[in-house]
């Protein structure tokens, strides 16, 4: 079993700025197949228009 937690630092610049928070975890059932849960936050502001879009994430990997 694995935990991950991603923390992205707000990106800047004239007209934009985002802020992107996920925490997800797996297990793994061979040497390359894995099954992950999660959960992500993220706002944005282009142009003076909020966004946010938050939810569970739920995935299969294949690592080579």
């Amino acid at each position: 079993m694995y935990k991950g937690l991603k923390v992205c630092v707000p990106l800047r610049s004239e007209t934009e700025t985002a802020v992107q928070v996920g925490i997800d975890a797996g297990y793994k059932f061979e040497n390359n197949i894995d099954l992950a849960i999660g959960y992500r936050y993220l706002t944005a502001d282009f142009d003076g228009v909020d966004f946010i879009n938050r939810g569970v994430n739920i995935g299969l990997r294949y690592n080579f």
